[in-house]
């Protein structure tokens, strides 16, 4: 949690979100040094009931929270190849991100999610509310897609292109 994974304008997109979706909830998860200003800035936009910091998780807690969630939200100014993304299109979870290095090669607009390319608010909470319309089907192409990258996919794919048997 710093200022390169977009929090602020995260939280400004969910309370945006929200004023249409009266019961949505908003969790972070992970750990980062601006913490306290994202605790600071919850409590002076008066959503200390809705938005939540649940700290770093393990992967099992991580995937329990990913196949409960209704969507997935980034905000990232930059990443490199983004493990959350992938862990998120791999639980099937509608994602509404910011276009960052490989935002475009992992959500597809309207089948697993939106990219938003620009840092306009209002688009994408509008992307947002999009998003967790998409139909499961749609998700469920893309998570099985995503095994095909997996690390034990890759491990026997290279052992039969290289005739190689253990």
């Amino acid at each position: 949690l710093n200022f390169f994974k977009g929090w602020k304008f995260l939280i400004v997109t969910f309370e945006l979100f929200q004023n249409k979706n009266q019961s949505a909830i908003f969790v972070f998860l992970g750990e980062g040094e601006d913490k306290s200003k994202i605790e600071n800035y919850i409590i002076e936009k008066k959503l200390s009931d809705r938005i939540f910091l649940k700290g770093r998780v393990n992967h099992e807690k991580l995937s329990e929270y990913l196949n409960a969630a209704d969507l997935f939200v980034m905000g990232s100014y930059a990443e490199g190849w983004s493990t959350s993304l992938v862990e998120a299109v791999a639980c099937a979870t509608p994602i509404c991100t910011t276009n960052f290095s490989s935002a475009r090669e992992l959500v597809f607009d309207g089948i697993n999610g939106f990219v938003t390319n620009d840092r306009n608010e209002r688009t994408f909470s509008e992307n947002m509310r999009k998003a967790i319309l998409l139909p499961k089907n749609k998700l469920m192409k893309k998570a099985l897609d995503i095994k095909k990258l997996s690390v034990t996919k890759l491990k026997e794919d290279l052992l039969n292109s290289w005739n190689i048997n253990l």
